[in-house]
């Protein structure tokens, strides 16, 4: 097509959008927050959400106005797009099951509205990963075919499409919320919608991170056994696999992880300004948060892509902008809504500023040029050992930081609430805080998937280069980089929601089950610590059992299909790459599911042999425990990059080949401890969260 006519087209579909957003504003403020009594201001979050998705739908279409005249890009695309849709299909027909199941259990204790928002959740988590799923598999091929002609363009469409993801992630969520709690009239009903949320996200999540470690031991058992084939050899049946799982469906596991985040601060908030403040305390956290969506896409909006220079700055930039806007805009809402309240502000901001400092927590790690990617590197002339015990003092050190950031922030935004004289607001405020920090939770997807659209493109590139782009793969290394800046920016921010919606979620709980206070010398609270504290331990070492059983698996199908059709190896015939998608989603769904039901189990066993405040120590202990493996494996992996960087800049890899083997080896390991871990522990935290969150109380 030609590109002044596009360029026409994109001038029509913005003007309108434009013109809506400023109505859309005028309408929230002349008809909702003018009367600011009136049960009509809920529907703001609507409002937030819609424009959300018409903005996203430019995006998409933005993105879909440049066609290719590749036959080959096109069949990538279906290869590619085949393949997550096998993984992803195949994990919701488990997920339905158990969907239905625990309806039909919860249908009688909990009642109607309750399965009908556990229900919804389930539903919309569904609708977001196909949504996903198909955006992030076509912007990896299509920002390979854009980067044949123009290196802004490709960037630019990457981060179209990381907004996109984003501003529909945030609309599936709120949109939903609105609705629901305007049929129920009831913020703690309203929890189911969080609980088949995590249902979904926690099969979908833990799933893609064992198929994607599972992956990459059975290539090196295929690789060993079969001298013909290599790991990016099209006749290598786990080649779809390997870049489904490594680079598609990861977008799936961060949207999903903050989704969940997000509306599991939203009903928090709810209920503890509910439990408080009756009408006006639920009100207003839907409202902030809608407020923290249109923030987020004028900031989004505003971005230049004329060049590639301070990439990571300009959005950074926006993020900083969009939490800027937030506070201004919540700095009247309090003001209005609850006059004399204005400390709430204070609590507001230090969320909003607070979750963008915690990107930066530990910068020294990430940048190859401070002192510890030297200090692991100048360990690696001594050998592999010495480079470990490095990088694990580094990645321990690096535990403070973040934490002491996460403590400053909680302390700060109860006691500015005014939280010493009046308990209640300041719980209050601490909610708000955390919700402020995940209002403008789009940007910070936005800016990852970014990140993950570069390396899923230089994964494109570096398999399928010589078929659909003219020049040589230049950009392969940048996009890399770029990738790796953006997501180990946002990697804390990430680990730091799920702890603080995990903590306020536990508050919440302690309100609805009026326990006014937990004692930690209890014996009971102290043997549910304790066992709570071992439980990712455990959890963790039967994952990383389920990787070993799923890779077995998969070279055995591998195996098999090179037995049964030697056609393969002569190109005569496509491998059944589908076979091996549907193989690693049954395995390690089914895997999942099983232990996770144990630690369920655990959990009951705890609330009924001990009590509800021994529960809450059990919680308090997941999450305690969860904190150190959280930190440490993610900047572990991080310095482990970084300090590959490092070394191939100062170095010749070639004529120092044992050390740069040391630095990669630490790399590898560390690699798959975070891409398993983290993702693993962030919903399963969250999980237990809302699980007492909304069972407990059904059994008191």
């Amino acid at each position: 097509m030609d590109r002044k006519y596009i360029s026409k087209r994109l001038f029509v579909w913005y003007t309108v959008l434009w013109i809506l957003l400023f109505v859309a504003l005028y309408l929230a403020y002349g008809v909702y927050f003018v009367d600011t009594m009136s049960t009509k201001s809920k529907w703001v979050g609507v409002f937030a959400g819609a424009i959300a998705l018409l903005v996203a739908a430019c995006k998409v279409m933005e993105m879909s106005f440049y066609k290719s005249n590749n036959p080959m890009f096109e069949k990538i695309t279906k290869y590619f797009l085949s393949g997550s849709l096998v993984f992803v299909k195949r994990l919701f027909k488990l997920s339905l099951v158990f969907v239905f199941l625990i309806s039909c259990l919860l249908i009688k204790p909990m009642g109607n509205n309750f399965v009908i928002c556990f229900v919804s959740g389930s539903a919309f988590s569904i609708a977001l990963i196909f949504i996903t799923t198909i955006l992030s598999t076509k912007i990896a091929t299509r920002s390979s075919q854009f980067y044949n002609e123009s290196d802004i363009l490709a960037l630019k469409q990457m981060h179209n499409s990381g907004v996109a993801i984003s501003l529909i992630t945030c609309a599936l969520m709120i949109i939903p919320a609105v609705i629901l709690f305007h049929i129920t009239k009831d913020y703690q009903i309203i929890n189911g919608f969080v609980f088949g949320s995590v249902l979904i996200f926690i099969i979908n999540n833990i799933s893609t991170v064992i198929s994607r470690q599972a992956v990459q031991g059975a290539q090196n058992v295929v690789v060993d056994n079969v001298s013909e084939l290599e790991v990016n050899d099209r006749r290598n049946p786990l080649l779809l696999l390997s870049g489904v799982v490594k680079s598609i469906l990861s977008v799936n596991v961060l949207s999903g992880d903050l989704y969940v985040s997000c509306a599991l601060a939203l009903f928090s908030a709810m209920a503890i300004g509910g439990s408080f403040y009756q009408l006006m305390g639920a009100f207003l956290p839907i409202i902030v948060l809608a407020s923290g969506v249109f923030a987020s896409l004028i900031s989004a909006l505003l971005i230049n892509f004329k060049s590639t220079n301070n990439l990571i700055k300009k959005l950074f930039v926006s993020a900083f902008f969009a939490n800027l806007l937030l506070v201004l805009v919540s700095y009247y809402l309090v003001k209005q809504w609850l006059p004399g309240m204005t400390e709430l502000v204070i609590s507001i901001a230090i969320g909003a500023f607070g979750g963008f400092i915690l990107c930066f927590a530990n910068i020294n790690i990430i940048n190859s040029k401070y002192r510890p990617a030297l200090n692991v590197s100048n360990a690696a002339i001594a050998g592999f050992i010495p480079a470990f015990k490095q990088m694990i003092k580094e990645s321990f050190s690096s535990v403070f930081s973040p934490v002491l950031i996460l403590a400053l922030c909680f302390v700060l935004s109860f006691v500015l609430a005014q939280g010493i004289q009046e308990p209640s607001m300041g719980l209050y405020g601490l909610s708000l805080s955390i919700l402020s920090m995940l209002s403008c939770m789009s940007i910070m997807i936005g800016i990852s998937s970014f990140g993950m659209t570069t390396k899923n493109v230089s994964i494109v590139l570096d398999t399928y280069g010589e078929d659909i782009c003219d020049k040589q793969n230049i950009l392969s290394n940048s996009l890399q980089e770029y990738g790796f800046y953006a997501i180990s920016l946002c990697k804390n921010f990430v680990n730091s929601a799920s702890i603080l919606t995990t903590i306020i979620a536990l508050i919440a709980y302690t309100i609805l089950v009026n326990l006014e206070q937990v004692d930690i010398v209890n014996p009971y609270v102290l043997t549910a610590l304790l066992i709570g504290a071992s439980i990712p331990f455990l959890y963790s070492a039967s994952i990383l059992g389920v990787v070993s059983k799923t890779a077995r698996r998969l070279a055995l199908e591998v195996k098999n299909q090179i037995k049964s059709a030697p056609q393969i190896l002569r190109f005569e015939i496509r491998p059944d790459y589908e076979k091996c998608c549907e193989v690693a989603a049954i395995n390690s769904s089914i895997q999942v599911v099983i232990y996770t039901l144990a630690v369920v189990l655990i959990f009951f066993s705890v609330l009924k042999f001990l009590d509800i405040e021994a529960l809450m120590g059990f919680v308090f202990g997941v999450m305690l425990s969860s904190i150190g493996l959280l930190y440490t494996t993610s900047s572990a992996s991080i310095l482990g990059k970084s300090t590959k960087k490092y070394f191939e800049k100062q170095f010749d890899s070639s004529k120092n080949f044992e050390e740069y083997e040391a630095i990669s080896i630490n790399d590898a390991i560390f690699s798959a401890f975070k891409e398993l871990i983290n993702p693993t522990l962030n919903i399963l935290i969250k999980f237990l969260a809302i699980l007492a969150l909304v069972l407990v109380p059904m059994f008191i």
